[in-house]
C-alpha cells in the first residue's frame, strides 16, 4: 500500500518501489553477481545496492555520508553514481576492506599475481593428498565428550542426520551418526533409522535448548557439561573431488587412507597463541574451550595463512592489498568453527550467522583446494572479479582517499572519502552533506566489534593497526556498555549527523529489530538529536528460504525511515509505503509509532503507541516485535 507522493520534496515517495522488490529479489538470489565488490571481504548484515541505489537516483546530486560504512555498499552505489561520499566506521577491517575493494587495479596483473600466489603456496596442499593422489577438500569432525552421570565416551553429535550424501537435486541418501558408538553410515533420508545398525541403540535428537540426553543413560544436562577440555574431536566424514572431465564432490566416510590427523596450530606456531580476549560473542569460545585464537585452526590451515602473509611481506606489488584481502579472508573458515550445511552439503563460514559458532560438527576447508566455498583460490576469482566490475563501472582512475585522522574537518567536493574511528565525530565541516544515507547497528543483533577480533588478529599480521576502542561501539553488549551504553553512543552520533546535515537535509536509514527496547532506544535517540520521521517503508531484503538459517527468527524486512530536522515540520501522518505481510506491518506499526512520539515529543510512551498501531493493523499480541 502506498499514500500520497512527491510531498515536500521527500525521497522515498520518488522510489519506483513495486518494480524495485523484484529487483532486489534477484539481486539477493545472485549478490555476487550483481555487486562483485560485496565479496571481497566479510561483513555482517548488509543491505542490498539496488535499495541504497534507488534512493541514491531519487536525491539526485548530492553530497552524502554514512557514518556506519561497514560493508561498503552505500560508498560504492555513490561511487557509481560520482556523487561525493563520506563513509566512516569504528573499525579497520572494513575500511581496509573498502579502500581495497576500491582501489582499481589491473585485471591482468592481478591474476598474474594470484597465480604466482598460489604457486609460492603450492607445496602446502600435499598434507591433504592421500598416498593414491587424490586430494581431501573437507574433513568433518565430531567434538567428543564425557557424559557426567555414567561417565562413558560420547559423540556429540548435534542430531543423528549428519549430512545428505551429495548436493545434487533430489538426493536420497543421508549420513546419520551414532552418539553412542561414534559409528557413521549411509541410509536414506526419507525413512531416518530408528536405531545405530551397529550398537543397536535407539537414535533420538539428543541436543534441544542447549541441552544433551544421554543414548547410554538417559542423564540430561547443558551441552557444556558434556564437554572436555581441551576439544577432543573424531574425524567422521571427507569430502574429495571425484575424478573425471566434469569434477563432482564426494562426500564419504574416512577410511585409514585419508589424512585426518591433526594438531591444533597454537600447539605449532607460538605466534598464534595470542589469548581470545574475553567478551559477550568471545566468551562462547572461552567456554567451548579455545583459549588462543590458534586453538580454533589445524597446523595446516595455519601454515597456509602464515606463509601467505610472509610471501605478501617479500612482494613489490600495486595488488599486494587485493592479495592479503582474499587471504586474510580465508581465515573466517577455521577448521574447529567452521559449520556444516546438513541439507545443502557446504561448510558455512564461521561467523557467517553474525554469531561465533559453538559447534560439535565442524568441518576443516583446505584453504588451498581449487574448488570449495571460502577457499584461497575461490577469493582469488571473486577479486578478479570485483576488480574487472570497478574497472567497468568506475574507471581505471578512481581512487577513494583514506583519511588519516579525524582532527581535520573537510570539505566534501568529489570522490570517496573514508574515515576511520568512532561517529560521534566525524571529519566534515558543519553542514557538509546533504543525506545521510546509512545502514546503523540494529541494536544486539550483531555484535561487529567482537566478531572482527578474529580478522584484526589477522590483519596485524600484515600491516600495523591503530587502537580500536570497542566502548564507542553502537551495539549493547553485556560485557561492555549495556543497553544505556548503546543509546547514549548513538544519540551521539545522530547529533553529529545533525552537525554536518544542511539545514534541510535528509537522514535515510533502515533498521529492525524483534524487541521493542531496541526501538525505544532508536526513538530516545531521534528525539535528542531533533529528527522528526517524514516518509516511511517497508522491503525484503533477506531470502526468505535461507537454508542455512533454517529455523530462524529473524526478520526477513527493514523499516526504512525518512528524517528531517526541527525546521521541517513533521507531517500528521508519514508517508508510508508498505506490503501487507504480518512482518511488514509490525515494522510499519513501530515505525508508525516512533513517527507519532516523535511529532508529539512523548517518545518514552512509544511502548503504548506502538501497541496502539498494532492493533490498528490487526496485528495479534506479540507478534514479530514484543
Amino acid at each position: 500500500m502506498g499514500s500520497s507522493s512527491g510531498r515536500n520534496g521527500l525521497l522515498l515517495p520518488r522510489v519506483a518501489w513495486d518494480g524495485l522488490r523484484e529487483q532486489i529479489r534477484k539481486e539477493i538470489a545472485a549478490r555476487e553477481d550483481a555487486l562483485p565488490v560485496v565479496s571481497a571481504y566479510r561483513w555482517w548484515a548488509r543491505r542490498p545496492g539496488r535499495l541504497f541505489g534507488a534512493i541514491l537516483d531519487a536525491a539526485g546530486p548530492v553530497r552524502v555520508a554514512d557514518p556506519f560504512g561497514g560493508g561498503g555498499t552505500i560508498a560504492v552505489e555513490a561511487a557509481r553514481r560520482k556523487l561525493p561520499a563520506y563513509v566512516q566506521d569504528l573499525y579497520p577491517w572494513p575500511i581496509f576492506g573498502m579502500a581495497t575493494a576500491l582501489t582499481p587495479v589491473a585485471p591482468e596483473k592481478f591474476a598474474e599475481a594470484g597465480r604466482n600466489l598460489l604457486s609460492a603456496l603450492e607445496p602446502l596442499r600435499k598434507p591433504y593428498i592421500r598416498p593414491d593422489g587424490r586430494e581431501l577438500t573437507h574433513i568433518l569432525r565430531v567434538r567428543l565428550g564425557r557424559c557426567p552421570g555414567c561417565g562413558k565416551e560420547l559423540a556429540l553429535f548435534p542430531d543423528p542426520l549428519v549430512s545428505l550424501a551429495s548436493r545434487r537435486a533430489g538426493e536420497t541418501q543421508a549420513y546419520y551418526g551414532c552418539a553412542a558408538c561414534g559409528e557413521i553410515w549411509l541410509g536414506p533420508q526419507a525413512s531416518a533409522p530408528q536405531r545405530c545398525p551397529t550398537c543397536r541403540r535407539l537414535l533420538q535428537i539428543r541436543f534441544a535448548r542447549g541441552r544433551l540426553r544421554c543414548p547410554l543413560c538417559d542423564y540430561s544436562d547443558s551441552a557444556s557439561a558434556f564437554l572436555e577440555i581441551p576439544p577432543r574431536w573424531r574425524p567422521v566424514l571427507a569430502q574429495e573431488v571425484g575424478p573425471g572431465p566434469r569434477p563432482r564432490m564426494i562426500l564419504r566416510p574416512v577410511d585409514p587412507m585419508d589424512p585426518v590427523d591433526a594438531r591444533p596450530a597454537s600447539e605449532v606456531f607460538p605466534e598464534l597463541r595470542e589469548p581470545i580476549p574475553p567478551g559477550q560473542e568471545t566468551n562462547r569460545l572461552r567456554n567451548a574451550g579455545f583459549q588462543t585464537w590458534g586453538d580454533l585452526y589445524t597446523e595446516r590451515q595455519a601454515a597456509v595463512l602464515l606463509e601467505g602473509l610472509r610471501a605478501l611481506a617479500e612482494m613489490e606489488s600495486s595488488v599486494r592489498d587485493h592479495l592479503a584481502l582474499a587471504l586474510l579472508g580465508a581465515a573466517e573458515m577455521p577448521a574447529f568453527l567452521t559449520r556444516w550445511e546438513r541439507y545443502h552439503p557446504k561448510a558455512i563460514e564461521a561467523m557467517a550467522h553474525h554469531r561465533y559458532a559453538h559447534t560439535l560438527l565442524a568441518v576443516e576447508t583446505n584453504l588451498l583446494s581449487p574448488t570449495g566455498r571460502g577457499t584461497l583460490p575461490r577469493r582469488l576469482r571473486a577479486l578478479q572479479g570485483a576488480a574487472e566490475w570497478i574497472h567497468r563501472e568506475l574507471g581505471a582512475d578512481f581512487f577513494a582517499r583514506l583519511l588519516p585522522d579525524l582532527s581535520e574537518r573537510v570539505r566534501l567536493e568529489s570522490g570517496v572519502y573514508l574515515a576511520l574511528g568512532s561517529s560521534v565525530r566525524m571529519a566534515l565541516k558543519d553542514g557538509a552533506v546533504d543525506l545521510i544515507l546509512t545502514d546503523p547497528p540494529y541494536h544486539d543483533d550483531v555484535q561487529y566489534g567482537e566478531l572482527a577480533r578474529l580478522f584484526h588478529f589477522w590483519l596485524r599480521r600484515y600491516r600495523e593497526l591503530p587502537d580500536i576502542d570497542e566502548e564507542e561501539e553502537a551495539v549493547p553488549n553485556r560485557a561492555r556498555n549495556g543497553r544505556k551504553g548503546y543509546a547514549r553512543i548513538l544519540e551521539r552520533c545522530l547529533l553529529e549527523c545533525r552537525r554536518v546535515l544542511q539545514p534541510g537535509g535528509r537522514l535515510v536509514f533502515t533498521f529492525r529489530n524483534r524487541k521493542l527496547q531496541a526501538w525505544q532506544a532508536l526513538c530516545n535517540a531521534l528525539n535528542r538529536a531533533g529528527f522528526r520521521i517524514h516518509a516511511i517503508a517497508t522491503l525484503r531484503t533477506d531470502e526468505l528460504r535461507d537454508p542455512t538459517r533454517k529455523g530462524s527468527r529473524s526478520l526477513r524486512h527493514d523499516l526504512i525511515l525518512e528524517c528531517m530536522g526541527p525546521e521541517a515540520p513533521a507531517p500528521a501522518r508519514p508517508y508510508v509505503y508498505a506490503g501487507r505481510s504480518d512482518e511488514e506491518r509490525a515494522l510499519l506499526a513501530a515505525g508508525l509509532a516512533m513517527a507519532e512520539a516523535l511529532r508529539k515529543g512523548q517518545s518514552e510512551r512509544l511502548p503504548e503507541i506502538f501497541h496502539k498501531w498494532r492493533r490498528r493493523l490487526g496485528l495479534r499480541e506479540k507478534a514479530w516485535i514484543q
